[in-house]
């Protein structure tokens, strides 16, 4: 198995010499793992690159979570970074795109970042809570009973994939807007102004953090790329070094 020098080279597409003579190809046929098994009685064969790490798992795109909240993913990111209680509420939604929502919040930060699969529960529900007592935990759910339970969670993602949208709400927004009904501008159709509309809590908003201004640059040039399709994987790098950079 390659050792983290290896795994960052072969993301890469290069990888030092020891690795490279094994092939002269692109993506050696050495950087995958064969596995073969059946499946409803057919064999098949699992292709499973050896650089990827235990964290990385499911059916992953950022790109279409960036999509999907705009700048204001980086609340969610720094959310997990931080190890604060994350949960997606996708109601009426199927159950596998919400646990693609929720494995491409895990993949901002992992790797670099390790063990963050161990507090992730891709899909729950009311008949088992048990994952409300891991700290820093990262759900989705699709029953929106669990959003009005403002305790169970500090930051609280609410979906609408058909219209690709998204809004983020911590526990005090989310109270402010139900008794004033007003938008907090957490959606990313409404980022630019949220600062204005939400004074109340501007000592504690993410606008006012001392990294907002450098995660903003950060996520423009990511959002300018998905949208030049320069690809998922390209994405996924330019999180890794971010990532790598804060850690």
């Amino acid at each position: 198995r390659p050792d983290l020098l290896e795994q960052c080279l072969m993301r890469r597409g290069v990888c030092y010499d020891p690795v490279a003579e094994q092939s002269n190809d692109y993506q050696p046929k050495s950087w995958h793992r064969m596995m073969n098994f059946t499946f409803d009685n057919v064999s098949r064969i699992l292709s499973l690159p050896i650089y990827r790490t235990p964290d990385e798992v499911g059916d992953v795109n950022i790109s279409n979570l960036v999509r999907t909240f705009g700048e204001p993913v980086m609340r969610i990111y720094h959310a997990i970074l931080t190890k604060q209680r994350v949960l997606f509420v996708g109601y009426n939604h199927a159950a596998g795109d919400l646990a693609q929502i929720v494995l491409s919040a895990v993949a901002m930060v992992a790797p670099p970042m390790t063990n963050v699969i161990r507090r992730t529960f891709p899909y729950a529900n009311l008949s088992d809570l048990q994952f409300l007592e891991v700290e820093g935990y990262i759900s989705g759910v699709t029953n929106p009973m669990f959003q009005q339970h403002d305790n169970w969670w500090d930051l609280l993602c609410i979906l609408d994939l058909p219209n690709c949208t998204g809004h983020i709400y911590s526990a005090e927004e989310r109270k402010l807007e139900d008794g004033s009904g007003l938008s907090f501008g957490n959606s990313k159709s409404s980022s630019s102004s949220s600062s204005s509309s939400s004074s109340s809590s501007a000592s504690t908003s993410y606008e006012d953090s001392l990294h907002y201004g450098v995660d903003s640059k950060f996520i423009q040039g990511v959002i300018s790329g998905i949208g030049a399709r320069i690809g998922e994987d390209w994405v996924r790098q330019q999180f890794y070094d971010y990532t790598s950079a804060i850690l």
